[in-house]
């Protein structure tokens, strides 16, 4: 009865409360890159935004997780330290007898955080511009094999990962 109906008012509350920062840093980030577009100088106060993104730091010892983006995530730090590999099967070419063909599954996957970095030369202002994307990957299984996202991971954990597609070589720079 009761105990019941409190519990749905507390996660209630929870989820307007996380919905409501949500909103709050978007408020923020979209008021900062306002000003990147019209090359504005920013407030002290977003800067210590984006300092502050994963750690809010005053001294030494263990890292946590306290600063804005962990928020984002509605389990906090459990959910923002995941990491993000995905996989997806994205078509199935069927094995055949007649023409033999093994056939194979098509994957297309996304792994570890690369550094992007976007150069702009917008007349006399030339600005440059880094931050973080998710790598990409397509690949091929023989068969119909399909791999799980935590097949994928464990993969990746491993460093058993398929070399990027040749397109990515307009883009990437090797080590």
């Amino acid at each position: 009865g009761s105990k019941y109906k409190v519990r749905l008012q507390n996660i209630r509350q929870r989820q307007v409360e996380f919905f409501k920062n949500f909103a709050q840093q978007l408020a923020i980030l979209k008021e900062i890159a306002i000003k990147q577009l019209a090359q504005e100088q920013l407030a002290q106060e977003e800067t210590t935004f984006l300092r502050d993104v994963v750690e809010i730091r005053s001294g030494s010892g263990f890292k946590r997780y306290n600063g804005w983006y962990p928020k984002l995530f509605y389990k906090g730090d459990k959910d923002s330290d995941k990491q993000d590999a995905i996989v997806a099967d994205v078509h199935t070419d069927v094995p055949s007898d007649i023409p033999l063909n093994p056939g194979c599954v098509l994957h297309e996957g996304v792994g570890n955080v690369d550094l992007l970095m976007i150069a702009v030369d917008n007349g006399e202002d030339k600005i440059v511009y880094a931050g973080p994307v998710l790598s990409h990957y397509e690949f091929e299984m023989p068969g119909v094999s399909r791999l799980s996202d935590s097949e994928w991971l464990n993969g990746l954990k491993n460093g058993k990962v398929p070399p990027r597609p040749d397109w990515t070589k307009s883009y990437l720079v090797t080590q």
